[in-house]
């Protein structure tokens, strides 16, 4: 079995003062914080609210792919999430910047990076499924150890039902991660028999 290790950008880790959001996928209930953004009157992803401090999260505005959290690219069309901009009730605040777009660290209580050993999940991630390898903006950054693995992972090609029993595909995948050496937020160990979490 070959193992492929790919080294990319490693999002900073850091604290959060809405707690939906996820500052080490750079996600808000699900939805990434970067990319292609529509304005909309209704039916939106995320409904935002701007602000001049106290954002959840600042935001640069680019003509270029949007590659980093916090990058947003405005599009007529091909957006990849759509947005209504309000002045109360809204999920998330933003503060427009010219500098480095990053996460609020407002808040003392830190976004823990744990695995929930009951139900085989990382922050909601089931750890078993289809997996697709990326070089950024993984859902899950992973370390590939011999030993004091987070989870055992059995490679499987079908039916990745079971905890630890992962699928690899190119496309539709359940979640995705990029192998890191650094700064994990798991660490792997593949094996042959018996995948699950430790």
């Amino acid at each position: 079995m070959k193992a492929f290790i790919f080294f990319g950008f490693i999002l900073v880790s850091a604290y959060c003062g809405c707690q939906d959001i996820n500052p080490y996928t750079c996600t808000f209930n699900g939805k990434k914080l970067y990319g292609k953004v529509k304005v909309v009157n209704s039916g939106e992803d995320l409904k935002v609210r701007i602000v001049g401090s106290s954002e959840d999260i600042s935001i640069i505005k680019t003509e270029r792919d949007p590659a980093k959290c916090g990058e947003w690219k405005f599009v007529e069309s091909s957006e990849d999430f759509k947005v209504r901009f309000v002045t109360s009730g809204e999920d998330i605040k933003i503060r427009y910047t010219t500098g480095e777009s990053k996460i609020n660290n407002a808040s003392s209580n830190e976004y823990k990076r744990e695995i929930d050993k009951s139900n085989c999940t990382f922050h909601g991630i089931p750890l078993k499924g289809k997996v697709k390898v990326v070089t950024s903006f993984p859902d899950i950054k992973v370390k590939l150890v011999g030993n004091f693995e987070d989870i055992s992972v059995k490679v499987v090609a079908n039916f990745p039902d079971h905890c630890g029993e992962w699928q690899f595909v190119e496309n539709f995948p359940d979640f995705t991660i990029q192998y890191v050496t650094d700064f994990p937020d798991i660490k792997i160990k593949f094996v042959e028999n018996f995948p699950g979490v430790k």
